[in-house]
């Protein structure tokens, strides 16, 4: 049976995609899928679902040939269906923080953002993997993610507006 990571977290473009991906190059035979909404882009990852029947019916093809199983997906992390939920704090492109941000925070077995710790990342993942090198790999991605963000929460984001009407 494959181990299934969840990487969930605030809202848009807060590093959730760059993080499930580079677990999927560290995990041996892993498996990349993402539940969203929105239509895959060009470009992005495959295995994108939109409902949560047709990714359950992917995971059901995939995880007997699979060692492991990292889902960017919020739904799963909501109702206990991952052996390891990882969130990813920050501020969403927009600032649109999910309703349910709060809950997934409480419910991740590790964070990413905020108050981080690499000591409870080794203490959550050392009871999940056996082989010490797996679990230092695991730890450099989500050490890499912890800089990733705090470099994009360092950033400074803005929105330009003209002015409409009569006078522009």
């Amino acid at each position: 049976m494959a181990m299934t990571w969840v990487v969930c977290g605030t809202g848009r473009a807060v590093g959730k995609t760059h993080l499930a991906r580079r677990l999927c190059r560290v995990l041996p035979r892993a498996v990349y899928a993402k539940l969203g909404h929105h239509p895959p882009k060009l470009g992005k990852p495959r295995n994108c679902f939109r409902s949560e029947a047709r990714l359950r019916a992917f995971l059901d093809s995939v995880r007997s040939t699979c060692e492991h199983v990292v889902l960017e997906a919020h739904a799963p992390a909501l109702r206990n269906r991952a052996d390891v939920v990882i969130f990813v704090d920050g501020i969403p492109l927009g600032g649109r923080v999910r309703e349910d941000a709060d809950e997934l925070r409480a419910q991740a077995d590790l964070r990413i953002g905020p108050g981080a710790s690499v000591r409870r990342w080794k203490g959550v993942i050392r009871k999940k993997l056996a082989p010490h090198a797996l679990r230092e790999a695991v730890c450099d991605a989500l050490a890499e993610s912890q800089r990733h963000w705090l470099s994009s929460q360092l950033g400074v984001r803005s929105r330009l507006r003209s002015p409409r009407g009569p006078d522009a």
